[in-house]
């Protein structure tokens, strides 16, 4: 690894956002162009790689990069297209065939799809109203985080915080809701 990674690397974790600016500024465009060349979809490019450098910077303090730094951003651009690109298969068998969703069978089935939902509004409702409007734009209305910026006046980066905070926020209702 280079020693320009190693400083740069060294000084993100310790929360230097100069540092991270630069690599971002550096990096961006040819990611975005990269991710393209998966996804076929410029704006979708964008938010993966925006996710990526976002899930970058809150994972600050554990980053640990062995080989080059440009190197594992393109690794990591092209995981999350395959990702994306087995969930749009999916996306798209369901929509062919909508039959395929499991619904709820057993009384208990029922009572847990219930339980389920009950405990997902009740953790939506306690958000604040930005972070239920920016949910519900992006997942309910399917605009992108761009989209989203604009028409609640904000900027992308807001957008991508609020929606981080309130997957977090499902993600420990739900994991309390299993204990």
């Amino acid at each position: 690894m280079e020693k320009s990674d190693k400083h740069i690397i060294k000084q993100i974790r310790k929360g230097d956002k100069t540092a991270f600016e630069h690599l971002f500024k550096t990096h961006y465009n040819e990611l975005c162009n990269f991710a393209n060349s998966f996804v076929k979809d410029p704006d979708e490019a964008e938010e993966i790689v925006q996710d990526v450098f976002y899930k970058l910077w809150q994972k600050r303090k554990q980053l640990i990069i062995q080989k080059n730094l440009r190197g594992y951003l393109f690794k990591t651009i092209r995981n999350k297209c395959t990702a994306y690109g087995r969930h749009l298969k999916i996306k798209q068998q369901y929509e062919q065939d909508p039959n395929t969703s499991h619904t709820p069978e057993s009384p208990l089935e029922l009572l847990e799809a219930t339980q389920m939902e009950n405990l997902f509004n009740q953790t939506l409702m306690q958000l604040p109203e930005r972070c239920r409007k920016i949910f519900n734009l992006s997942r309910e209305q399917g605009l992108k985080y761009r989209e989203i910026a604009i028409e609640l006046s904000i900027s992308i980066k807001t957008v991508e915080a609020d929606m981080g905070s309130t997957l977090k926020a499902l993600r420990e209702a739900l994991k309390t809701a299993q204990k």
